[in-house]
C-alpha cells in the first residue's frame, strides 16, 4: 500500500509539473516574446470574440493602430538591438497607460494594435492622443524620445475585420503623412 502511495505522489507531481509546462507553452504561443504584448494569434481570437458581442449587443468597439514615427532609420542607425530595446520600453509604457478592458498586440515590425471593446471611436481617440503624448514625454534607453503616429477606427456592423483594419490603416497613413506624432481618425464605413 505504501508503495501505491508513492507512486501515487509522484504521479500527481508529474502532473502538476505537466499542467505548469502547458500553461507557460500556451502562453508563449499566445504572447510576443520580445514585448509581452498579445501576438496576432491572440488579437486575432479576441477580434473574432468582441465582434460576435457587437453583433448580439450593439456594444461599440474600436482599435487603435500604433507605428513608432522613424523605426526604420533606428534599425538601420543603431542595429536592431536598439530597435529591440525600444520596441520593448515603448510596448512598457503604452500598456501602463491603457484601461483595464483594452487589450495591446504586437502586430508586426513596429506597429501596435489596441483593442478596446465597448469604446466609440471619439473615445478612442482621447485614448489615442493620451498614449501619443505619454510615449513622447518618455524616456527611451536607444534614442531618449519617440514619438507615434495612430490610426483610430471603430467597427461598423456588418463590417469585416479586414475592412474594419484598413480603415484604421488607412487612417494611420494620413497621420503619417500629415507629418507624423499624431492621431487620425477613420471616417465611417460605407453603410450597406
Amino acid at each position: 500500500v505504501e508503495g501505491m502511495l508513492q507512486s501515487l505522489d509522484r504521479l500527481q507531481q508529474t502532473n502538476q509539473e505537466l499542467q505548469k509546462t502547458l500553461a507557460s507553452i500556451e502562453r508563449l504561443a499566445r504572447t510576443d516574446s520580445l514585448t509581452g504584448a498579445w501576438n496576432r494569434r491572440r488579437l486575432e481570437e479576441a477580434v473574432i470574440n468582441e465582434m460576435d458581442r457587437l453583433k448580439r449587443y450593439d456594444h461599440p468597439l474600436s482599435l487603435l493602430l500604433i507605428t513608432i514615427d522613424g523605426f526604420k532609420d533606428l534599425n538601420t542607425g543603431q542595429g536592431h538591438a536598439a530597435g529591440d530595446q525600444l520596441l520593448a520600453e515603448l510596448a512598457t509604457v503604452v500598456q501602463a497607460h491603457l484601461r483595464a478592458t483594452d487589450a495591446l498586440a504586437r502586430w508586426s515590425d513596429e506597429q501596435f494594435v489596441v483593442l478596446c471593446p465597448n469604446t466609440t471611436q471619439s473615445t478612442a481617440a482621447v485614448l489615442a492622443e493620451q498614449l501619443r503624448e505619454k510615449v513622447a514625454w518618455a524616456v527611451f534607453t536607444p534614442v531618449k524620445t519617440a514619438t507615434v503616429s495612430i490610426g483610430v477606427a471603430e467597427c461598423c456592423t456588418g463590417e469585416t475585420w479586414e475592412q474594419w483594419f484598413n480603415r484604421a490603416d488607412a487612417a494611420l497613413f494620413r497621420a503619417r503623412v500629415a507629418g507624423r506624432n499624431q492621431v487620425q481618425r477613420a471616417p465611417e464605413a460605407a453603410q450597406r
